[in-house]
């Protein structure tokens, strides 16, 4: 938050100024202050995301994807499942020989919360013009291509696999074994 006293005092929407709510202006910059006194800003809290009640901002992911061997670039995404429960979502531009599976298992390694729970191939990760992840459109771009692909891929191919689920080709979705 921001407030001192050559600022406006809030937007003006129409013919109506919308005062800031205390006078403060809340421009959505998550930081935090160093010892000498700096501000370093860290993102947006407008990007953080809330899958199931864990805090987690998709920069960090997307950063930890790029460092892994193979990945070219790679962009998280938040996505409700039929059931209505947010999850994690990868999209990965990679190389052919790129493991997924060993992605998966570092970024768990490295993210003790808030990993992703779903990876996707793609050919590129949509950007803005300031180079940004458009979140939304990958979100939605999955929700589209996994639903057409659930129709077409038989549930029996992929029996004997425990811990993972093939929806389509280069989408796969982690789940956790059950022991009997």
């Amino acid at each position: 938050r921001y407030r001192s006293p050559g600022q406006t005092s809030g937007y003006l929407v129409g013919d109506t100024v919308e005062p800031f709510p205390g006078g403060w202006f809340a421009p959505g910059d998550l930081g935090m202050l160093e010892p000498d006194g700096s501000l370093v800003l860290a993102g947006r809290s407008a990007e953080i995301l809330n899958i199931a009640g864990q805090k987690v901002d998709p920069a960090v992911v997307d950063g930890l994807a790029a460092q892994f061997p193979g990945v070219r670039d790679a962009a998280a995404f938040g996505f409700e499942r039929s059931t209505g429960l947010a999850e994690l979502g990868l999209a990965v531009v990679a190389d052919a020989d790129c493991d997924l599976r060993a992605l998966d298992r570092d970024l768990r390694a490295r993210l003790p919360g808030g990993y992703p729970t779903t990876f996707w191939r793609v050919s590129e990760i949509p950007r803005n013009r300031m180079g940004k992840a458009e979140r939304g459109v990958l979100a939605e771009a999955f929700v589209t291509d996994s639903a057409r692909a659930a129709r077409r891929t038989d549930p029996r191919e992929d029996e004997g696999e425990r811990s993972s689920e093939r929806v389509g080709r280069g989408v796969f979705h982690i789940r956790p074994r059950i022991n009997n």
